[in-house]
């Protein structure tokens, strides 16, 4: 007399619906997660330009630029108001220090300012030209879809959590 061992076709596929139950009752969640995790990430990338940008000043001892264009590509600031797509780090008279994307294309984000002429500059001795906030946020129905970084005086950063609409 044989053993049968491996599964039946019926118990393969009771394994595979069960499965595949558990993962459409999952899925919500880590769009969420994910949704989140980009949030965060982008809101780490802007601050680590905000830094760049205020220890070039300080190394270069004169005023360097952190301001958003209107394409990938551009070498100059952006004379009109808009979202955050791109970014340039550039000191007067100098070639672009570093550019930015936030990686933005299909997360649903959007990065605001709230920057005179779409611009942070930084002086030599590090301080920012005004304080002010950069606006993270994401549509998506996630707990606290908005991230708001803060320069305040004596170039402090502070980041707070906020639920509400983004634009």
């Amino acid at each position: 007399m044989r053993s049968n061992s491996g599964f039946t076709v019926i118990e393969l596929l009771v394994a595979l619906a069960v499965a595949a139950i558990l993962l459409a009752l999952a899925a919500p969640a880590f769009t969420g997660m994910f949704a989140s995790y980009r949030l965060t990430s982008t809101t780490n990338d802007l601050i680590n330009a905000i830094g760049l940008t205020r220890s070039e000043a300080i190394k270069r001892n004169r005023s360097v630029t952190l301001c958003r264009t209107d394409a990938a590509g551009d070498d100059t600031c952006a004379a009109t108001e808009g979202a955050w797509n791109s970014w340039i780090i550039v000191a007067p008279g100098a070639d672009v220090i570093r550019r930015g994307e936030p990686g933005l294309t299909g997360s649903n984000l959007r990065i605001e300012s709230a920057f005179a002429s779409e611009t942070l500059s930084y002086a030599p001795d590090g301080s920012p030209s005004q304080n002010a906030a950069f606006t993270v946020c994401t549509p998506l129905d996630v707990a606290d879809n908005r991230r708001i970084v803060d320069i305040g005086p004596g170039s402090r950063i502070s980041t707070t959590r906020a639920a509400g609409g983004c634009s």
